[in-house]
This record gives structure tokens, C-alpha cells and sequence, in this order.
């Protein structure tokens, strides 16, 4: 039993140095900005997740309007009637 003790209390003092160390070289490094900029983009996708394909169909509903906008009405008259 005391073996076991022995082995469990080294093992959480390694932890924890391990954890104070990475965070002292974190800190070091200012490389936290990037970890929080990583985690607002993640948050931002979280709050709406559709926002890319949005703005893609909203894209492609502009083009499309755009092109019916500009043909002629004799590109109309040659265009077979669409099913509804």
C-alpha cells in the first residue's frame, strides 16, 4: 500500500509541473492570441453554422437574377415554357 501511495503522489506532482511548465512557456510565446482567435472563430461558427452556404446561395440568387435581368425578350420567346 505504501508503494502505491509512493507512485500516485509522483505521479500527480509531474502533472502538475508539467501543466506550470506548458504554461509558462505559453506565456512566453504570446502564442495565446492565436488560441483565442482559433476559439472566437469557433464560437462565431457555433452561433451560425449555415453562414458560408448562406452567403453563398444569396450569392448565386443574385447572379441568377442578374442574367434574367439582362436577356432579351427574343432570348425569352426561344426559351421552352418551365414546368410549375
Amino acid at each position: 500500500m505504501k508503494l502505491e501511495a509512493w507512485v500516485v503522489a509522483i505521479c500527480l506532482i509531474v502533472l502538475v509541473v508539467v501543466i506550470n511548465l506548458s504554461l509558462i512557456v505559453a506565456y512566453r510565446s504570446r502564442s495565446t492570441h492565436n488560441q483565442f482567435e482559433s476559439l472566437s472563430r469557433a464560437f462565431r461558427r457555433a452561433r451560425n453554422p449555415w453562414k458560408e452556404e448562406d452567403d453563398q446561395i444569396m450569392e448565386l440568387s443574385r447572379r441568377v437574377a442578374d442574367l434574367k435581368a439582362s436577356q432579351t425578350p427574343s432570348e425569352d420567346k426561344n426559351r421552352p415554357p418551365e414546368n410549375e
